[in-house]
């Protein structure tokens, strides 16, 4: 559990935070630095919730498999702010909803300085085309085969298509120039998650859209 009060420092609040005690072969902790060392803790007690906030975790996999990380509540939640879990050796963020888990496949270990639950500002995420084309241009995730759609009833040209996190990191690209097409499919296999799709199009354009992938 992350519980806010204000007026908690950083670090070890005693009163406040809760340290693991019952450790399991698989199992998953917060982690706050101290002098002396790391502690795991249940139940971490912070100050405030604020934009690019990150706490640590550590994840303990006893056998090798797909992994679940999930909120059951974001009670109390500033609306102008959204969670999401990062792994930071993929560049992968996943926006955490309550209900829809984060999936993962891990193998069997002892995992540091590598998952954090992170905050950022809703904003970030309010993009959608910066151009207006007035054509019939579609660009969407297929759900069906896993790939990025960039449809149009008319001929045209796309390059230097490539796909971002929320954190703003380049999590695919392609070097491929499409011209004189009707249709470009792109297979990803990224986490679930919103990106941001970036293209050029028709050699003059630049086009940005956000895409839900689940």
């Amino acid at each position: 559990m992350l519980a806010v009060k204000d007026g908690l420092a950083d670090g070890m609040n005693y009163g406040y935070d809760a340290r693991m005690l019952d450790d399991q072969v698989t199992d998953c902790s917060w982690v706050v630095k101290t002098d002396q060392a790391d502690e795991n803790l249940v139940i971490q007690g912070i100050g405030a919730i604020y934009e690019d906030l990150e706490l640590p975790l550590q994840i303990k996999v006893g056998a090798e498999g797909i992994c679940k990380f999930e909120t059951q509540s974001l009670s109390d939640l500033d609306p102008s702010l959204e969670v999401y879990f990062l792994d930071k050796e993929l560049n992968l963020a996943t926006k955490l909803e309550a209900g829809i888990p984060a999936e993962f496949n891990l193998a069997s270990g002892e995992y540091n300085d590598r998952f954090y639950v992170v905050f950022k500002t809703a904003e970030v995420l309010a993009i959608d085309d910066l151009n207006t084309i007035s054509d019939d241009l579609v660009v969407f995730y297929n759900t069906t085969t896993g790939s990025i759609s960039i449809n149009n009833s008319s001929e045209f040209t796309a390059k230097n298509v490539s796909l971002y996190n929320v954190l703003g990191q380049q999590v695919v690209k392609v070097n491929t120039d499409y011209t004189n097409v009707t249709g470009v499919t792109i297979p990803v296999q990224v986490a679930t998650g919103t990106y941001l799709v970036t293209f050029e199009y028709n050699n003059s354009t630049t086009i940005t859209k956000k895409l839900l992938i689940k």
